[in-house]
């Protein structure tokens, strides 16, 4: 069984330490596919790498896919690849919008706001409950 690998999608965008993020799609047996979303490429302290996406519980990370390590290095080559034609412009799959490091590392300026107190009060709209289908009534 020969998996192909193919990025469906591509997301050029720089946010901290994730470079893109991208859905991978496997196809087995010419006929069963499954769609990777939410794959992303990193810049570690060790160079770029590609990550799965992952869900925090407590202090510890716990992935989202369990995949055997042949079919991660199948997507992480794949991601890779994908990710240098995007940079490159010599691929197909086109570039998003890159977030120059100095734009990510400042703060926005907050307005100040007025000395005159915390403003007027909201006023909520009371709404009652009602059925949307009429009660039995039952005869005692």
């Amino acid at each position: 069984m020969n998996p192909k690998v193919e990025v469906v999608r591509m997301l050029v965008e720089k946010k901290g330490g994730v470079l893109a993020t991208f859905t991978a799609k496997v196809t087995f047996d010419e006929k069963y596919q499954v769609h990777f979303p939410n794959m992303r490429v990193m810049d570690g302290t060790k160079g770029r790498f590609v990550s799965a996406p992952t869900r925090k519980s407590g202090e510890d990370f716990i992935p989202l896919y369990f995949l055997n390590k042949e079919l991660l290095d199948l997507l992480r080559r794949a991601g890779m690849e994908a990710f240098d034609k995007a940079t490159t412009g010599k691929g197909s799959i086109k570039p998003g919008p890159m977030v120059p490091a100095a734009a990510v590392a400042t703060k926005p300026a907050v307005a100040a706001r007025p000395a005159a107190g915390p403003g007027p009060a909201k006023s909520w709209v009371r709404r009652e409950w009602k059925t949307t289908t009429p009660r039995l009534q039952t005869e005692a």
